[in-house]
């Protein structure tokens, strides 16, 4: 007689289908939660990779900004422009310049801590800190959003070899996902939180490349009525010319006439040079220079007149014909900058133009004339007109250039004075990135 199986059996043929189950289960667990860690490390890569490339651009933004602030005008602790002339200039407040080997050198605070300028990311906007003697505090922005941060610095790396020649120096910008002061200091070596470093360096395209070394310098003819304008440059290293002239002298016809006065103890006709044939054949046309003049200006200046009239630095003075308040206006906004004067200018009010310490770099496209007796006009003055028409009495303390022929009536003073020329070809002009010198590193 056979036997039923028990219920016990049948629930142990059970057991073993559920321990299949959970390893497979365990397999499936396994597979799900090796590939959940993949995703989150591809995650984090990209996220990394994401700030990585937004330092990056940030520090080229900071590389581009600091070229642009050292071409602007007077700023106020939030580097935004201002008209104070208590505040000074970007490169003013982070530069000096020597004026007598050109050697550009990096301010610091007291103390000779690296004096930075910082920026930080509003998402639409920049809030910027341009302090002249404390670390920067740009206000930040609120919110829990990216808010990418760069800071700059200016350094003359005394170890380079070659070292970094006069007229140049380097600019360092470093950048982090946001504005954190252990991450944005150059010197934090431990600070990986997406910190980007780029660095080039800048140089300074001279605004007077070559001065003149007359006190009047006169491509054309020289033509005028009466006694005439009254010329001085006692400058023994320039060759103590007075007045240099490329064409003819019509009147007065006779050197010995012309009110120009050497240094003292020289032979009266080495106050004047006439018709000096290099300086009259500076008008070949050419594919580069095709306007009549424009190699006389070149030869000064050391770039087309176009070019020149399109730095970041220059002042530009419309509305002409211009007044002396207008260049005064334009000066004292952008100090030691060069100013072009768009027509004629006439010096038509009482006061100085330019001081011994910051001569005016102007350049008129047509003739300058005073109006108004008894005003100095500190720097040089370059007349692009075809006929610079002279009137009137005043002084222009520097030099003076006419591209063309030079006439009038006018009684003015001309002197010569190397040490302003000298202080405006080493220290005005536009700063500009050195091409190859871009680096994506910094060295520590």
């Amino acid at each position: 007689m056979s036997q039923r199986p028990t219920a016990p059996l049948r629930r142990e043929r059970g057991v073993a289908t559920l321990i299949v189950v959970m390893v497979l289960f365990f397999v499936v667990s396994l597979v799900a939660a090796y590939t959940n860690r993949n995703l989150i490390f591809e995650q984090r890569t990209s996220a990394n990779q994401y700030r990585a490339t937004q330092s990056f651009e940030t520090a080229q933004a900071g590389l581009q900004w600091a070229v642009a602030m050292l071409n602007g005008s007077r700023i106020d602790a939030n580097c935004t422009p201002s008209t104070l002339l208590t505040n000074n200039t970007f490169r003013d407040r982070y530069l000096s310049i020597d004026t007598t080997s050109g050697l550009i050198t990096a301010n610091t605070r007291s103390g000779g801590a690296v004096l930075y300028a910082a920026c930080v990311s509003t998402g639409t906007d920049w809030n910027c800190s341009c302090p002249s003697n404390a670390a920067p505090s740009p206000t930040l922005p609120a919110g829990a959003g990216v808010f990418p941060a760069f800071q700059v610095r200016f350094i003359r790396d005394t170890t380079l070899s070659p070292p970094i020649p006069p007229g140049m120096i380097r600019v360092d910008a470093i950048a982090c996902p946001r504005f954190d002061t252990t991450c944005l200091d150059i010197a934090n070596a431990n600070s990986a939180e997406g910190r980007s470093v780029v660095s080039t360096l800048v140089a300074l395209q001279s605004a007077l490349k070559t001065p003149p070394s007359a006190a009047l310098t006169v491509r054309g003819n020289y033509n005028v009525s009466g006694t005439g304008p009254q010329m001085t440059n006692a400058d023994i290293g320039s060759g103590a010319v007075a007045v240099q002239v490329g064409g003819s002298l019509l009147s007065p016809t006779n050197p010995a006439n012309l009110q120009a006065y050497s240094a003292p103890g020289t032979p009266r006709d080495s106050a004047y040079v006439i018709g000096d044939t290099w300086l009259a054949n500076l008008t070949t046309a050419g594919t580069l220079l095709p306007t009549l003049g424009d190699r006389m200006f070149s030869t000064i200046f050391g770039i087309a007149p176009a070019t020149y009239r399109n730095q970041p630095s220059l002042s530009v003075v419309t509305g002409c014909p211009c007044t002396a308040s207008q260049v005064r206006d334009a000066l004292a906004v952008s100090p030691m900058r060069p100013v072009w004067v768009d027509g004629d200018l006439a010096i038509d009010s009482t006061g100085d133009i330019g001081s011994t310490t910051e001569p005016a770099m102007l350049v008129v496209d047509g003739s300058l004339t005073h109006t108004t007796a008894g005003v100095t006009l500190y720097g040089a003055v370059y007349a692009r007109a075809a006929t610079w028409n002279t009137a009137g009495g005043g002084t222009v303390q520097g030099a003076a250039i006419a591209e063309n022929d030079f006439e009038g009536s006018g009684s003015s003073t001309y002197v010569y004075d190397a040490t302003l020329l000298r202080l405006m070809r080493l220290r005005y002009g536009s700063f500009v990135a050195v091409p190859g010198s871009w680096k994506d590193y910094t060295p520590l």
